[in-house]
């Protein structure tokens, strides 16, 4: 501190681009918008709010830091909540998935949504979705992470509920904030007995302290963490909710936000309670099997390609937890692996599925065919992409 405030390096100063970048620009993305509607100079602002994280990350990942900064806001230690952030190599990892899918949705979004009404609200919330998913994995307490973990919730609970499909998605939108709501008031009861055990808020030093009830908490944390991830049988709000948001949000719901909840397993159960997490690997390897094949067949049984594109993350996603679950190196790096690949290649089917449904009115699958030789480019990326996924050889599965 000199004089009232706070000098940060220029590695802090990065970080806290990275996470508060796209939610001030939500706000510039917004005003001009609203003045300009659908001009070049709003859809460069918008895009711009999504790139700019991206690029930072990538800086950020290319330089390798040694020592990754802590920024502590305000910096006086006496205040109790402060925003905190860190950047270690977890947390950069999954900013880049985030940027990269949502840098991605933003190019994807400017054809989608050209048709849709109020668009300056929706590129609002859409950069505040984003804002917060980069704030969950780069906080640096437990005070920070809850409430970007909310913060999340809120803004794609709108996408959902004014840009979705105009019959159902008031329906997926409620049922998708329940389920989610709750889950987060699980997660803060176990954030809240941390704190009240310890007294210590922050990551870096949570890791080394001893805590007095780790069952209740890691129960706690789970159960959050489960509804986040789609983990049977928490999974009920995601068929819903990723089938009827619109596609970009869809890319996102499904190819990172569920992500978030990979990150908690590793940030809190695994770093924060590693015995813990060891006694109970078994049991989460069966419900991770439980996951993986009644997603499997719950996709095989759909006609509408979204829901299908749905309920095959509930069931990757059970692959996710079944490599925590091993409790090895080569099960948690397999799923971190997972995380980057089901994002791209989920996010390239589903943005397949929303150039199908914009273009034909219809995502009934026995309604369709015959698309290849009026779509070729379509049909081979969703080709490369479901052999991918499909862990066909060559590609990254």
């Amino acid at each position: 501190m000199l004089g009232g405030y706070i000098l940060l390096t220029s590695e802090a100063a990065v970080v806290l681009t990275i996470v508060l970048f796209p939610l001030c620009f939500s706000i510039i993305s917004y005003l001009l918008s609203s003045k300009k509607p659908k001009s070049l100079s709003s859809y460069l602002i918008f895009c711009l709010a999504a790139l700019v994280p991206l690029l930072l990350v990538l800086g950020v990942l290319i330089g390798a830091w040694r020592t990754p900064p802590l920024i502590e806001l305000p910096s006086d230690k006496t205040f109790p909540l402060r925003f905190s952030f860190y950047a270690d190599t977890l947390g950069l990892y999954f900013a880049l998935v985030i940027s990269l899918l949502s840098f991605l949705s933003s190019i994807y979004s400017i054809s989608y949504m050209a048709d849709k009404p109020s668009i300056p609200s929706y590129q609002l919330n859409f950069l505040l979705f984003v804002g917060g998913m980069l704030g969950v994995v780069l906080s640096g307490n437990l005070f920070t992470f809850y409430v970007f973990w909310e913060l999340m919730l809120v803004p794609s609970y709108l996408l959902i509920y004014y840009w979705g499909t105009p019959e159902k998605s008031w329906i997926a939108s409620i049922k998708y904030f329940i389920f989610t709501h709750i889950g987060a008031l699980f997660m803060l009861i176990g954030l809240s007995t941390i704190y009240l055990e310890t007294g210590v808020s922050s990551f870096t030093e949570l890791s080394v302290v001893h805590i007095s009830k780790p069952v209740l908490i890691v129960t706690l944390l789970f159960i959050g963490i489960g509804v986040k991830m789609a983990i049977f049988p928490l999974h009920n709000w995601l068929p819903d909710a990723h089938a009827e948001a619109p596609t970009p949000i869809s890319v996102l719901l499904s190819g990172v936000m569920i992500k978030t909840g990979a990150y908690a397993i590793l940030r809190f159960l695994i770093t924060m309670f590693p015995q813990e997490f060891r006694d109970i690997s078994y049991y989460l390897a069966i419900l991770a099997v439980i996951t993986g094949v009644y997603g499997g067949l719950m996709a095989l049984a759909q006609i509408d390609i979204k829901r299908m594109l749905a309920y095959s993350s509930v069931s990757q996603m059970g692959y996710l937890l079944l490599g925590f679950a091993a409790y090895n190196f080569i099960g948690i790096a397999g799923a971190l692996y997972l995380v980057i690949h089901h994002a791209v290649c989920k996010g390239l089917l589903f943005m397949c599925a929303g150039a199908i449904e914009h273009e034909t009115k219809t995502r009934d699958m026995s309604k369709l065919g015959g698309l290849a030789p009026k779509m070729p480019l379509t049909a081979l990326a969703f080709t490369v992409a479901g052999l991918s996924i499909a862990g066909t050889p060559p590609l990254s599965g």
